[in-house]
C-alpha cells in the first residue's frame, strides 16, 4: 500500500504543465512506482490527471489549481454544483478501472485533493489528500445523481459500471457522507484553505509548525512541497527532531523559506532557471531519475535530512535561537536568523562535488 510520503510525492508530481522541469516534483521510480505518462490526461477545462502503478496497486493523482479555468471547478465544488472537472475525474477513473483489476486509490493537492475526496466517496475507494479543497457540499445526492446521469447517458457507461455510485446515492439519502472515513487529509496549519476546513471531506490531520500566524503567508503555506517536506522528515527523522519540530525552536524558518529575498522563487512555468528552495529539498531528498526530456537526474542525497540536522545544531537546548540578543531591539535578535540563512545558502548552492 502506498505510504503517506508516496502519496505526497504523487500529488506534487502531477504539477507539470504549469511548471518548468527545474521545479517538478521527483518521480517515484526509486520507490518502485511507474508513472503512466502515456495515460495522463490534460484538458481545456484545466483538468489534469495521471496514475502510478506498483504491482497490483494503482494511485490516481489529480492536479490542483494551476490556471484561471480551474477556479470554475473550485467554485462548483464549493457550492455543490457538478463541474466539468468532476465529470472528467469520474470518467478518467472509470477508464482506468475498466482495464485493470488492481486496487485503486486517489490523491491530489488543493483542487486535486477535492476531486480525489469526491471520487473516493462516490466510488467506494480510499483517498489521501493534501490541503484539500472544501468540496463537502458536492458530496451530495444531487451532485452524485447528476454525475451518474452524465456518465450513463452521455458517456455510455453501464448501470453495472456505476453500481457503486448508485449505492452511494441510495445510502446518502439517509444523511451523512457514506465512506467518508476512507478519506484522509493532511494540511499545514495556517494555509489559506484551512479557513474552510469544516467543509472538507474525511479525517483531518493538521501539521502544526512553529511559525507565527501570518496572513501574508496563507497562500505560501498552501504548498505541496512544504507539506511533503514535513511528512518526509516526520517519518524519517529521530523522534521529536524533525524539520517541523525544528520550526518550534526556530519559528522564523518558515517565513524565511518563503522569502523571495533569499531562495524562494516562483514555480510558474516561465521560471526556467531558478529552483525554489523547498522544492529543491524535496527533490534531493528523494532523487530524480530524469525520465522525461529536459528533466535532469539528481542522485538522492538526503538534503532535507542534512538541512534539518543543521537546524537542530542551532535549535538545541542551551544553544542559539532566533530570539537571541536584546528582546527590546529586533535588530539585535538576528544571530541565528543569519546562521539559518547561511545554511539555506549552503544547501541551495551545493553541488554533487561539494556535498557534505
Amino acid at each position: 500500500m502506498a505510504t503517506d510520503i508516496e502519496y505526497a510525492l504523487m500529488a506534487g508530481r502531477i504539477y507539470q504543465s504549469t511548471r518548468s522541469e527545474i521545479n517538478w516534483f521527483p518521480d517515484l521510480l526509486s520507490l518502485g512506482w511507474t508513472e503512466q505518462v502515456d495515460k495522463s490526461q490534460s484538458l481545456p477545462s484545466g483538468f489534469e490527471a495521471t496514475y502510478f502503478t506498483k504491482g497490483s496497486e494503482i494511485v490516481i493523482s489529480f492536479a490542483g489549481t494551476g490556471s484561471n479555468v480551474d477556479w470554475w471547478a473550485n467554485a462548483g465544488g464549493f457550492f455543490g454544483v457538478t463541474s466539468d472537472q468532476l465529470r472528467q475525474a469520474a470518467d478518467y477513473y472509470l477508464q482506468v478501472k475498466a482495464n485493470t483489476s488492481a486496487t485503486i486509490s486517489f490523491t491530489g493537492h488543493s483542487l486535486g485533493g477535492g476531486l480525489a475526496s469526491l471520487m473516493a466517496v462516490f466510488f467506494g475507494q480510499t483517498a489521501t489528500t493534501f490541503d484539500q479543497a472544501p468540496f463537502r457540499n458536492s458530496a451530495s445526492v444531487a451532485v452524485a445523481a447528476a454525475l451518474k446521469d452524465y456518465l450513463l447517458n452521455q458517456r455510455g457507461y453501464s448501470e453495472t459500471a456505476l453500481q457503486v455510485l448508485t449505492d452511494f446515492i441510495g445510502t446518502a439519502v439517509n444523511g451523512g457522507i457514506p465512506g467518508e472515513g476512507n478519506v484522509r487529509d493532511f494540511s499545514v496549519r495556517g494555509e489559506i484553505l484551512s479557513a474552510a476546513s469544516g467543509l472538507r471531506i474525511g479525517v483531518p490531520t493538521s501539521l502544526t509548525h512553529g511559525g507565527a500566524p501570518d496572513l501574508t503567508l496563507t497562500v505560501a503555506l498552501h504548498s505541496q512541497a512544504l507539506l511533503t517536506a514535513f511528512i518526509q522528515s516526520d517519518q524519517t527523522a529521530p523522534e521529536k527532531h524533525s524539520f517541523r519540530d525544528a520550526t518550534f525552536k526556530l519559528p522564523d524558518v518558515v517565513q524565511m523559506i518563503f522569502n523571495d529575498k533569499l531562495f524562494a522563487h516562483t514555480t510558474a512555468r516561465s521560471n526556467t532557471t531558478d529552483e525554489n528552495f523547498i522544492e529543491r529539498l524535496v527533490r534531493h531528498q528523494n532523487g530524480v531519475a530524469g525520465l522525461t526530456t529536459g528533466e535532469a537526474p539528481i542522485a538522492a542525497d538526503a538534503m532535507l535530512t542534512r538541512f534539518t540536522a543543521d537546524l537542530w545544531k542551532l535549535a538545541q537546548d542551551g544553544g542559539l535561537t532566533l530570539r537571541d540578543g536584546n528582546p527590546t531591539n529586533a535588530d539585535l535578535n538576528e544571530v541565528s536568523k543569519a546562521l539559518t540563512a547561511f545554511a539555506m545558502q549552503k544547501y541551495y548552492e551545493e553541488t554533487a562535488d561539494s556535498t557534505g
